[in-house]
Order: C-alpha cells, then sequence, then structure tokens
C-alpha cells in the first residue's frame, strides 16, 4: 500500500530543550541542519569537524545543511548542535512515500472528471500554456505519448541527474490527472490541458523519499517559477526543514498542494501547514474514502477513488488505476492552473479562496459541515466549474439576440421572450430600454434587475402595428450592464415586416 503522509501543523522551536521525535521513519546516519545568519563556513566547517560529520548537500535559498553522521549517532549529534547558539535547529531527515495505492484496471472512464464537472470547465478555459506546475513525486514517464510534450526541466534527486524519469509510476499518474494531453485522440484527459509541466523526482523505485530531497525540490520549484506545486506524498512527523521550505514556496507566490494521506488517521505533512492545501480524498460516490486521513487541518477534498472504483489516468509505458489522497491533490492542482489561466491577476492567496468557496458540501449527512467545515472533507468536495465561474467577469448574454417578426397591419402578435444569462457568479445589474421604434416596439416589466449564474432574466419585447402600414421596420433594444469590473452595452435588433394578409389559395386536385 503507498502512504501518504501528512498531518497538522506543530511549530519546531529554535536550537533549546527539545525531543527529538523518532516515531517516523528517517535516513539512518542523516541529520539536517540550519545555521543563523552571519555564522561563517569556517564556524561551520570546525562545527562539523567537532561532531565528526560530513556535509552531503546543503539548500543555500534556506542556509540548510544535510550531514551524514552515521547510522545509531543522529540522537547524539542532534542533541550536541541543538545546545549551539549558531544553530537555528537540527532534525533527523525523515522518510516520505507516495500516497497512491496501485490496483487493477477494470474501470474505463473518468467519473472523476464528470464528478467534479471539468467538461463545464473546459468550455470556460482549457488553461494558460505558459503556466508553470512542478510535481514533486516519483519523476514522470519522460517518454509519454500523453505527457512528453508538455514536460519542461526538472531534476531526479534520487540519482542526482537531470533526468527525473519515473521507476516507480505514482509521478506519472498523479502528471496524467493534472495535465495529460487532453482532446488529442489518445489516451486520458488532464484537468488542465495546457500549461508546462516540471517533474522533480524525489521518490525512489519503492516510493520512498527524504525531507532533505523534498525541501530542495519545493526550493527549486519555487524559484524556477513554478506557481503551483504538487506533493501527492508526504510524512508523519513534522519537519523545520519541509515547513522552511513550503514557507519560502508560498513566500515566492506559489501555491503548495499537498495529501492528507491514507492512513485513517491524522492529517500528514506537509499537508498539515497552514500555507499548504490539504486535500482529502472522495469516492466515486461522493462520500468521504474511508482511507483519507482526517483533522481540522483539511482544507478541500476531491475525488481519490477506492479500490473497487480508483482512478484512471497515465502510468509508464501506458495507462493504469490508483487510488489515494494522491489522486485527489493532483485534481486540485490542475484546477489552480485553469483558475490562473482566466485571472493571472490572482494570489495564491485568492486561488486557494476561490477553491474553497466554491466547494459542494458532500456526504453532509455522515460528516456534518459546522460553519462550512468539517474534519473529512474540509469545505467539501471541489468543483471546477463554479470555481472557474466564480474568477470569470461578468457578461451578460441574450438569446434570441435578434427578433424578426411578419405580421399583417392592425394585427398585435403575443410578446416574445429574449433571455438574458450571465455565465459568471459574480452579479451584474442591468436595464433594458427601446432606443429605435418607439412608437411600434416597447418593453414589459421588468426592464432591470441583477443577474448571476445560474439564474436568467426574462426580457419581454411587444410590439404593435396599429400605426404601421405594410413596409420593414428595424427597432433596437440595448440592455446596459454594469459590475465590478465594468459596463456593458447589448444590442439587441427587432426587425419587423408589416404585409397585407395573405388568405390562403385553394388550388384544384388536378389527379
Amino acid at each position: 500500500m503507498l502512504i501518504l503522509l501528512m498531518s497538522w501543523w506543530l511549530p519546531v522551536a529554535d536550537a533549546g530543550p527539545m525531543r527529538v521525535p523518532t516515531e517516523g521513519e528517517f535516513v539512518p546516519g542523516e541529520v539536517l541542519v540550519q545555521w543563523r545568519t552571519g555564522v561563517s563556513k569556517v564556524e561551520a566547517q570546525a562545527l562539523l569537524a567537532e561532531v565528526e560529520a560530513e556535509r552531503i548537500a546543503t539548500i543555500d535559498a534556506l542556509r540548510i545543511d544535510r550531514w551524514h553522521v552515521g547510522p545509531g549517532r543522529e540522537q547524539a549529534v542532534i542533541s550536541r548542535l541543538r545546545s549551539d547558539p549558531r544553530v537555528v535547529f537540527a532534525e533527523l531527515n525523515y522518510i516520505a512515500r507516495a500516497a497512491g495505492v496501485p490496483n487493477d484496471p477494470e474501470y474505463p472512464w473518468q467519473w472523476n472528471m464528470e464528478q467534479i464537472s471539468a467538461p463545464n470547465a473546459w468550455d470556460l478555459t482549457t488553461g494558460d500554456p505558459n503556466l508553470v506546475i512542478a510535481i514533486i513525486d516519483s519523476g514522470v514517464d519522460i517518454d509519454h505519448p500523453d505527457l512528453a510534450s508538455r514536460l519542461q526541466g526538472g531534476w531526479d534527486y534520487v540519482r542526482d541527474d537531470a533526468i527525473p524519469d519515473d521507476e516507480y509510476g505514482h509521478g506519472t499518474h498523479v502528471a496524467g490527472i493534472i495535465g495529460a494531453l487532453t482532446d488529442n485522440g489518445l489516451g486520458v484527459a488532464g484537468l488542465t490541458w495546457q500549461g508546462r509541466l516540471v517533474p522533480y523526482k524525489v521518490l525512489d523505485q519503492t516510493g520512498r523519499g527524504s525531507y532533505a530531497d523534498i525541501a530542495a525540490a519545493i526550493v527549486s520549484a519555487a524559484e524556477q517559477g513554478a506557481r503551483i506545486i504538487n506533493l501527492s506524498l508526504g510524512g508523519s512527523v513534522p519537519s523545520q526543514t519541509l515547513l522552511n521550505a513550503v514557507n519560502y514556496a508560498y513566500n515566492a507566490g506559489a501555491l503548495v498542494v499537498a495529501a492528507t494521506g491514507n492512513n485513517n488517521g491524522p492529517v500528514n505533512y506537509p499537508a498539515a501547514y497552514p500555507q499548504v492545501v490539504a486535500v482529502a480524498a472522495t469516492t466515486d460516490l461522493d462520500r468521504h474514502a474511508w482511507y483519507s486521513n482526517f483533522g481540522p487541518e483539511v482544507d478541500v477534498a476531491a475525488p481519490g477513488g477506492l479500490p473497487e472504483q480508483p482512478i484512471f489516468s497515465t502510468v509508464p509505458d501506458g495507462y493504469g488505476f490508483l487510488y489515494g489522497t494522491s489522486m485527489a491533490a493532483a485534481h486540485v492542482s490542475g484546477l489552480a492552473a485553469l483558475i490562473w489561466s482566466l485571472a493571472p491577476q490572482l494570489s495564491s492567496d485568492d486561488v486557494r479562496r476561490v477553491i474553497e468557496s466554491t466547494t459542494e458540501q458532500v456526504d453532509a449527512a455522515s460528516h456534518p459541515y459546522i460553519e462550512g467545515h468539517n474534519d473529512y472533507l474540509g469545505r467539501g468536495r471541489i468543483n471546477a466549474e463554479m470555481a472557474l465561474r466564480s474568477v470569470l467577469p461578468p457578461y451578460m448574454v441574450a438569446s434570441p439576440g435578434e427578433l424578426v417578426y411578419v405580421v399583417a397591419p392592425s394585427e398585435t402578435p403575443p410578446p416574445r421572450p429574449v433571455y438574458l444569462m450571465n455565465p459568471s457568479l459574480q452579479p451584474i445589474h442591468w436595464e433594458a430600454e427601446v432606443l429605435a421604434g418607439r412608437y411600434w416596439l416597447g418593453l414589459r416589466s421588468p426592464i432591470s434587475g441583477t443577474l448571476a449564474y445560474p439564474s436568467t432574466a426574462t426580457l419581454s419585447v411587444a410590439i404593435t402595428t396599429t400605426a404601421m402600414i405594410s413596409g420593414t421596420y428595424v427597432g433596437l433594444v440595448r440592455v446596459t450592464g454594469s459590475s465590478s469590473t465594468g459596463g456593458q452595452q447589448l444590442d439587441i435588433y427587432v426587425r419587423a415586416r408589416v404585409m397585407e394578409k395573405v388568405h390562403r389559395l385553394y388550388v384544384p386536385d388536378l389527379r
């Protein structure tokens, strides 16, 4: 079983008396150390020599070193480092795992996209080709026909090279949910059809990876301009290194999305940190998935599936099924990309609010929502269509856009409706008036109102021909709209052809 690792935020203090948590799995013989500002390389090297350690790597942006101290010496070295005033913190290099669960193929279509109203969302936008999404996972199948042309750059922290190919399959599955090529007659549909996917391989062929590598990947993704960082992984133990990396990405303007975990227990890390969107999993029946971790840190839910109803997506060399909160997190990352494509001016906090404020409060009978939130589904299951409609600038559409009458003099036809619609959840105030043809063209009440999706307004248009002679007449009804984003004028032409009544002509049957 692949486990997602996350939990809730517990602040880690500066160097000082503090128990070293050992309940989590960690890399034997390694510790992570953050130096205070101003500590010289000479001082750091001296302390390194004192504890007989070797520096393996450094995350420069966070001033964090990764040290090899030898198996069995971790606790002693950490205790020594925490007593040194030059050290901000020292901790174990914990292990994270992937958060999906493999399953045999038996469900050939993507119920998950229908569940979150993705097809309706795609009518509004299919994404931004320039937006960068970082996928920090087990890598991606770099030759997959449904992904290859979307991939850009990345890094393999497992083998320390620039080829983040997937040896485990999890990252490829996550990448397909976020952004598999769509409408190309091949394979599956990704939630966002456009944008650049940057894979960072931090999980090995068993689905395991160190906090140090994950933190380094988060920092690199932020520095490379990723707007969205997807973390379908996690660990059961809090880490100052991981928290610092998340804060770094958040302060750089990135939206960090993570899975809550598959242990039916507390939310794991980094999902538990407040700067991260923590995503729980729902089933095909829109219920909380039994394995999905829970707690007050859960922000939203998305399709994660079950063993008998998993999520279909890309896998190395083909397509396959997984279920888990990993899959749920990928849906949220894909949705964030669609939102930013419609509203690039939004901050990451804004995008998060959009996602959280447009959810559907599913499974409320089992998990009641108190003030709009519960510990199992957060604010509810995401709705891609409603999220996009909430940022779509308001504008009016008229149907039909023109009215045509053919009438006889002195004939008064019944009023005809023109339906006004606004595809946005943002309201627009409208007023209608007749600008041309006032002596024969009129409007019935109401002639003003406020309009927001999904409501419609009916404009009743009436004509009278009592003062008209045979001929063609053109009238104009103008609907003026005003909203927080500006104004709009919608012109509806009304054409009337007045002609003497044609009586029936009877033709004899010549057969």
